[in-house]
């Protein structure tokens, strides 16, 4: 029986790191609904200090069968006063990738946590920076973001 328990376990250990680079397989009604979309908008952690606020703009694509989603954020006063301008830079590639229900949960390569829920055309949550190395005494962050139809082809 410990046998048995071991391997379920080594088994869910595997399929679990396996899962974390993996992108999401286009199957669901929200990975359907969120293709093509652009979503644009802005955090913050509603302290006031510097680098406490920003913009971000996420990009939903299908790649073959997988849902994927593209990245760019800027921590800036000018930035969440503007959340729709450009930011500059490349477009960053997500990890741990997960939708499930109206929530999408992914991962910067900064190492900030996104939790998003979509309702409406619009995405609300929390970005948590606590896995950054950078930023470990940062708050997490509220979210908005207002998506938009227009196609979002990966670059």
């Amino acid at each position: 029986m410990k046998t048995f328990a071991v391997l379920i376990m080594a088994a869910v250990i595997v399929l679990f790191f396996t899962a974390l680079n993996t992108p999401v397989a286009v199957a669901g009604e929200l990975e359907t609904t969120l293709t093509g979309k652009i979503c644009k908008g802005t955090f913050s952690t509603g302290t006031g200090g510097a680098n406490t606020q920003g913009a971000m703009h996420i990009k939903f694509y299908q790649r073959g069968d997988q849902f994927m989603v593209g990245f760019k954020g800027s921590n800036s006063p000018e930035a969440y006063q503007n959340p729709t301008a450009d930011i500059p830079g490349e477009e960053q590639a997500v990890s741990q990738l997960s939708t499930a229900g109206t929530s999408v949960k992914f991962v910067s390569q900064k190492g900030t946590y996104y939790h998003l829920d979509y309702l409406d055309g619009r995405f609300e949550g929390i970005a948590n920076p606590a896995n950054d190395p950078t930023r470990r005494n940062w708050k997490p962050a509220r979210v908005q973001l207002s998506c938009s139809n227009q196609t979002a082809q990966n670059e």
